[in-house]
């Protein structure tokens, strides 16, 4: 975001004409619109964050704390930054503190139970949502999160059960939806999840995760054209979910469309650098294309990002040797092994490119 525009920001208040029903009452120490209320340094440390200036959204937002310490939008803002300057603990602390006032917005209690696994404390995220779900039995989300605490102990029949309960309570309870595909996507039966999605889409169907997973399905029972149709949906509803950029962009490519695929993996790239699918695919269509100088660099990046899998060790083998780099190829190939040794193809081929150096 521009300097201007959070300078901007930061000389002019927000003020909202909430239509109150006293005709102008006088509001409560601390709420008041002016130039130091917990609603100016809560957005304004909402801006910073947004730029990524750090320091400066934790500056705000422990003015705005200072005026109300149970401010939620302003805590949402502080988990946010400590999660964004890697301060996980800490981030946790603050979820925990919102889910145990009642408050708790959607999607806190999830990223709670994802905080208790970065952090080690499997076994306390799950005492601590035993007693979430005593006292709040129909809320889908904390189901949901026993779910996720679940999986982390490797317990998948425990986890795929408390997601179908969260299902059950919430139709449109996307996390659920999402980790079960994931497990049923282990047993190849993914698509038996293609009636609770439904359903989903048929109560809300601009739902981003319920299009996307939708197309996911869709693309596993072979039906391309509907798989994109869905796809395309979903971005449309979110041009900036990394993850059905990806899909689409894979999709894409699978087509033979190199061009759009390239075009709209680069997008996911830009919008979520972490995404591994997005990065191996780009790289994948990019090779596909003939532009394997480029497939190289995007490869070279996912592993400098610490990413290792046999899928990026191939990938950068055939660039490699594309490029006549077949020192690199023999060394790429090798890795691949390493990760997986049951693969003859990969074998074969790191044969025949030593076979031909020597």
């Amino acid at each position: 975001m521009p300097a201007w525009i959070v300078d901007l920001f930061a000389r002019y208040a927000w003020s909202y004409d909430t239509g109150d029903a006293d005709g102008g009452a006088e509001r409560a120490p601390g709420t008041e619109l002016s130039g130091d209320t917990v609603t100016y340094h809560s957005n304004l440390a909402a801006l910073q964050l947004k730029a990524k200036h750090y320091d400066l959204a934790e500056t705000e937002v422990n003015a705005a704390l200072r005026l109300i310490p149970d401010y939620v939008p302003a805590l949402m803002t502080q988990a946010a930054i400590f999660q964004a300057t890697r301060r996980p603990q800490d981030a946790l602390e603050v979820y925990r503190r919102v889910a145990e006032s009642g408050q708790a917005e959607s999607g806190i209690f999830t990223a709670l139970a994802n905080l208790y696994v970065k952090t080690g404390g499997v076994d306390q995220g799950i005492t601590e949502f035993t007693k979430f779900h005593q006292q709040r039995p129909a809320v889908a989300e904390i189901v949901s999160a026993l779910g996720i605490l679940a999986e982390a102990k490797t317990d998948l029949p425990g986890a795929e059960i408390l997601y179908r309960q969260a299902l059950d309570i919430d139709p449109l309870a996307a996390e659920a939806a999402a980790r079960l595909y994931e497990i049923l996507k282990k047993r190849h039966q993914e698509a038996t999840l293609e009636p609770v999605v439904t359903r989903a889409l048929s109560a809300n169907a601009n739902s981003v995760v319920h299009q996307n997973l939708m197309g996911l399905i869709r693309e596993a029972k072979g039906d391309l054209t509907a798989s994109e149709e869905h796809f395309r949906r979903a971005v449309a509803l979110d041009p900036d979910y990394a993850g059905v950029l990806a899909n689409l962009g894979s999709l894409l490519a699978r087509t033979g469309r190199s061009a759009e695929a390239i075009s709209t993996l680069s997008r996911a790239v830009e919008k979520e650098p972490g995404n591994y699918e997005a990065r191996i695919n780009l790289g994948a269509a990019l090779g596909k294309a003939g532009r394997h100088a480029e497939a190289i660099q995007v490869f070279e990046e996912a592993r400098q990002r610490g990413f290792r899998s046999p899928t990026l060790f191939n990938g950068l083998a055939v660039a490699y040797h594309e490029t006549g780099q077949y020192q690199k190829c023999i060394e790429s190939l090798k890795e691949s092994l390493a990760a997986d040794p049951n693969q003859p193809q990969v074998r074969e081929m790191l044969a025949e490119v030593v076979a031909r150096r020597s």
